[in-house]
């Protein structure tokens, strides 16, 4: 039973006397089905309602999250084009953004996802040798992060095909040190939910090393949710190295992800870092996903307070795209404290 408790998550007491000093929010596959797209109405092909509901929701937050990370599959993208189609989607999302009244209230940090990344033929996914450089031109023209291109190049160990350096990346906020992974990262031999996990070994050992706490965001899973499967997880050699390396630091504390459309919260095998998938941002959600409650839309927002401890705040709505309401802080769930 001790073993099992283990793995729960603890439920926070709000306690006045810790503010909140940091905070940030995410969220993931908010892209609606190809048969309920109408593009003439929508060309961004992400679900409306749910997106601005949650530009709201989250610009009333307060304190203000200082970042707001998308976790992939913000459009519905696949096009077996040169990546023009899902530009045209990328520019139309950008451009809710911009129209909301969360513009410029904190820093918008797109991470790409296995529909923007790849492409279909038919009903097979390969990986496509345009939309690098696609997104790499659509972050530029939009101002977007990173500012510093500092992931990987073409070649070295994980052996990849083209410009991946704002497509993987990392930064610092304080204390904490972020780490956003394409799980879609196109290599020499063409596997499809690759991440480059010696670049993100390498750069999670130097954060450790400088005393930082790790977070680390992509879009897929490294492993199942416990609530519900989704589509394939990061693949298993890359995704063994990855775990292996956030799992040998004491300093990595969650992996934020999306691409199951579920809400969970859980440990990586059983163990620390927490894997928690927030997929439930407006795409169809997973049938096998029946939370107590009805199912939910919404996102989730990480609290850093004066003490180090570090809450995750999920918000949820109804899932309904008419009358769509706003979302309510469910209780804090205990993720563990800051390095000292």
């Amino acid at each position: 039973m001790i073993g099992l408790l283990s793995l729960l998550p603890l439920f926070a007491t709000p306690i006045q006397s810790d503010p909140v000093t940091f905070s940030f929010a995410f969220f993931g596959c908010n892209r609606v089905d190809k048969a309920d797209w109408d593009v003439a109405a929508n060309p961004s092909s992400a679900n409306l309602p749910q997106l601005r509901q949650s530009f709201q929701d989250i610009a009333k937050i307060s304190p203000m999250p200082k970042y707001l990370f998308m976790t992939g599959d913000l459009v519905l993208g696949y096009g077996n084009d040169k990546g023009e189609e899902c530009r045209k989607q990328l520019d139309a999302w950008i451009s809710e953004y911009k129209a909301s009244s969360l513009n410029g209230k904190l820093t918008m940090v797109p991470i790409s996802g296995n529909h923007e990344m790849n492409r279909k033929v038919k009903d097979e996914k390969l990986a496509s040798p345009y939309t690098a450089s696609m997104w790499n031109d659509w972050l530029a023209v939009n101002s977007l992060m990173p500012k510093l291109a500092n992931g990987p190049l073409v070649g070295g160990p994980d052996q990849i095909s083209d410009d991946q350096s704002k497509l993987n990346f990392s930064f610092d906020e304080g204390n904490v040190h972020f780490v956003c992974l394409n799980t879609d990262t196109r290599t020499k031999d063409e596997r499809i939910g690759f991440v480059p996990a010696n670049w993100a070994k390498a750069d999670i050992d130097a954060a450790t090393k400088a005393g930082k706490t790790i977070f680390l965001l992509g879009h897929r899973n490294v492993v199942d949710g416990t609530s519900a499967a989704g589509d394939a997880p990061i693949e298993p050699k890359s995704g063994g190295e990855l775990i292996k390396a956030m799992q040998a630091s004491p300093n990595v504390l969650a992996y934020l992800c999306a691409h199951v459309h579920a809400w969970d919260v859980s440990k990586v095998n059983g163990a620390l870092p927490w894997q928690i998938i927030a997929g439930n941002g407006g795409s169809k959600l997973e049938k096998a996903w029946e939370p107590e409650g009805g199912k939910t839309y919404g996102f989730a927002v990480i609290e850093i307070h004066q003490s180090g401890t570090v809450d995750l705040v999920p918000y949820f709505r109804p899932a309904k795209d008419d009358n769509v309401q706003a979302a309510k802080a469910a209780p804090a769930i205990v993720l563990g404290k800051l390095v000292s």
